[in-house]
């Protein structure tokens, strides 16, 4: 028994190092209030402060009613406080979800469209992926610090 626990322990205080690492590192509240902030500074820049029509004409996920609640959703990512087993995490994990699926199916012509718009309609379904996985990792793994 004494060899076996030797044997595989190497492995579980790798599995304890890297889970205390991560939690030192990343906890939920820096999870939270980035993905907040990226939502509502990112759209805020990107949309021009709710003018930019061009976003909704390319893509009707960013009209000027998605991109409102898109800030909303940037206000409840901060304003959750307990993420561990919290079933809103999924739920946050889904949303992003649909927003990578949009971003990597929908094929989008930006020719007309300015730098801005370019840049946003060209990086933001990665930005979702890496917050979605974050989401999801806060639900199983307890960030909450």
């Amino acid at each position: 028994t004494s060899l076996r626990l030797v044997r595989n322990s190497p492995s579980k205080i790798n599995k304890l190092i890297f889970l205390s690492n991560y939690n030192n590192i990343m906890n939920s509240k820096i999870i939270s209030y980035s993905a907040g902030l990226a939502n509502i500074i990112g759209i805020s820049i990107f949309s021009k402060l709710l003018t930019n029509n061009k976003l909704g004409e390319l893509d009707p996920l960013f009209n000027y009613i998605g991109n409102i609640l898109i800030m909303l959703w940037g206000f409840v990512y901060i304003f959750t406080k307990r993420t561990y087993k919290n079933p809103l995490m999924i739920i946050f994990f889904l949303e992003k979800m649909v927003y990578v699926f949009n971003f990597f199916y929908k094929k989008i012509n930006l020719s007309g469209a300015d730098l801005l718009t370019k840049l946003f309609l060209s990086i933001y379904g990665y930005i979702d992926l890496v917050f979605g996985i974050s989401f999801i990792m806060m639900y199983y793994l307890n960030l909450d610090n």
